[in-house]
């Protein structure tokens, strides 16, 4: 973790790490002589995703593809944490599906040594400390999810990853730093995904009444 910039330790927490950076080529391999540390507290919001879900239930279950548009420090992580708890564990009658959440920074299920320290749900599997697109590739051969959920996507094989889990019959719920729609029809990659609608359901996030505020919830085939 310390040549990712950061430590977790148990109970899910973290600590962003300042200092120099030891580099081979153009990747961080390690961290020296720390000149600060930024504790992140983890901690479970319940009830926090119900309107979102609430949402999704009434269209499709299991969830359609979903995409949430978040600021940083808007509490998209926390949402995500909650709807995949929801959705293992199942929603008003629904039955639990089964999850993976490919974890790349460790933050979903704050995972400590492998292990989860939130909790996501009895039917969800995590693949923790592994790329976003690795992730879904490795989970839709492997692990049989009907939904996966990660967080922040944005590279190009994040796109083609999540192609590939739409065409095998898998829901996905992301996230993606943002303030709106329209700001993301700027990024080539993801205006591509928009364009092909490949997300039903579209939640905007903001901090403007505290973290986790939903602005719109809306389909994204319309």
């Amino acid at each position: 973790d310390i040549g990712r910039g950061f430590i977790t330790i148990p109970g899910g927490h973290r600590g962003g790490l300042a200092g120099q950076a030891g580099l081979t080529g153009n990747q961080t391999r390690t961290m020296k002589h720390f000149s600060g540390v930024a504790f992140r507290v983890a901690r479970q919001v319940r009830g926090c995703a119900d309107g979102i879900v609430r949402f999704m239930a009434a269209r499709e279950w299991p969830p359609a593809n979903t995409l949430l548009i978040s600021p940083p420090r808007s509490g998209k992580t926390t949402i995500l944490r909650e709807l995949a708890r929801i959705v293992s564990e199942g929603w008003d009658r629904r039955r639990g599906c089964n999850v993976v959440i490919v974890d790349e920074r460790s933050e979903l299920a704050g995972s400590y040594k492998g292990q989860a320290q939130m909790d996501v749900g009895p039917r969800t599997d995590v693949l923790d400390s592994c790329t976003k697109a690795a992730g879904m590739i490795m989970a839709i051969r492997s692990l049989g999810p009907q939904v996966i959920i990660t967080d922040e996507i944005g590279r190009r094989e994040d796109v083609d990853a999540i192609r590939d889990c739409v065409n095998a019959g898998v829901s996905v719920v992301t996230s993606v730093h943002g303030r709106d729609l329209d700001e993301l029809r700027k990024r080539p990659q993801i205006r591509e995904l928009l364009e092909s609608n490949a997300f039903m359901n579209i939640v905007v996030l903001s901090r403007r009444r505290g973290p986790g505020t939903i602005e719109s919830i809306k389909r994204g085939d319309l």
